[in-house]
């Protein structure tokens, strides 16, 4: 039986994002450097490679601050194409025509945890060190075309295959040194990558039936004095809620664990079989612990997604 296990991504900086094929600014989509005395027109958007966002112009006048230091005249709209992939959201994606590539040395990782994939395969290489040798290699197909417990040859020849935009790999060798390469895509010519993590699994015990994914919508509803509506689309997000059993010797280090979740973003996944990959969840996990009995502890837990 699967355990349900909580992924605490290492953190990715300057220092450790190592490689990327893309560039900063990203030409291919329009991003260009702030210089001071900009007095560009109002939604004019500038990058800064020294925070790797994006600000969008807000009033007009010359601009002779840094963005991230004038809030009066930028917003900050996002991160730069290239660094996409690493902010909390998903559906500030990493995009490009040509497959992706990007690589980092985040320190000791057994699991990773990718959402918002768009493309064919995903392809992970981990050297044990920069240029090193190589500890694991292996290509991820994001099209599924066989389901458990279907006609084998049924599902080959007449049915659409499943576009999977979640990815989960374990069982990672645990090189504190290791060098990470992804790739995504092979072929085509559009490639997203919303979100990758890295880092160790951390069990929470086994989980009962009745994991529940609810996925939410921040759209507004405004409705006019004659019934008349009109709905504004907002980000989307999914939300986890569901319990699992423990040992009651193993509960100290799970409360432990418990703690640990409750400023930190992290990837929530329920099970390792493919049929229960829309339960792997990323965001913020509330949870609490019961002593249910003399042999075993009861975990419940809520996890508000992020979009």
């Amino acid at each position: 039986m699967n355990e349900l296990n909580v992924l605490f991504p290492q953190e990715i900086t300057d220092a450790n994002y190592t490689f990327s094929n893309i560039a900063e600014p990203d030409l291919t989509m329009g991003e260009a450097v702030w210089v001071s005395g900009d007095n560009s027109a109002l939604k004019t958007r500038v990058i800064r490679t020294q925070t790797h966002r994006v600000y969008e112009r807000i009033t007009t006048g010359v601009s002779t601050i840094p963005p991230e230091e004038d809030l009066v005249m930028w917003a900050d709209v996002g991160p730069t194409n290239k660094w996409a992939w690493n902010d909390r959201y998903s559906d500030t994606a990493i995009v490009s025509s040509t497959p992706i590539v990007f690589k980092a040395t985040p320190g000791t990782t057994t699991a990773m945890t990718f959402y918002g994939l768009k493309g064919d395969l995903v392809q992970i290489t981990i050297k044990d060190s920069p240029g090193g040798a190589v500890l694991f290699d292996d290509a991820y197909g994001l099209y599924v075309t066989l389901g458990d417990g279907e006609d084998l040859y049924w599902s080959y020849f007449f049915t659409m295959p499943e576009i999977v935009d979640v990815l989960t790999i374990t069982n990672l060798y645990p090189e504190p040194a290791c060098e990470i390469t992804v790739t995504v895509g092979l072929t085509g010519s559009h490639f997203e990558c919303g979100r990758a993590n890295f880092g160790n699994l951390e069990s929470l015990g086994f989980p009962e039936y009745g994991i529940t994914a609810k996925p939410r919508s921040f759209r507004k509803i405004n409705t006019d004095a004659f019934g008349n509506v009109t709905v504004i689309p907002g980000r989307t997000a999914v939300d986890l809620s569901g319990s699992c059993v423990i040992d009651s010797d193993k509960a100290n280090a799970a409360f432990a664990i418990i703690k640990r979740l409750l400023n930190v973003p992290v990837s929530v996944i329920p099970s390792s079989l493919g049929k229960y990959s829309h339960l792997n969840n990323f965001g913020f996990v509330d949870a609490d612990i019961t002593a249910e009995g003399p042999s075993h502890s009861k975990i419940t837990f809520k996890q508000e997604g992020i979009t």
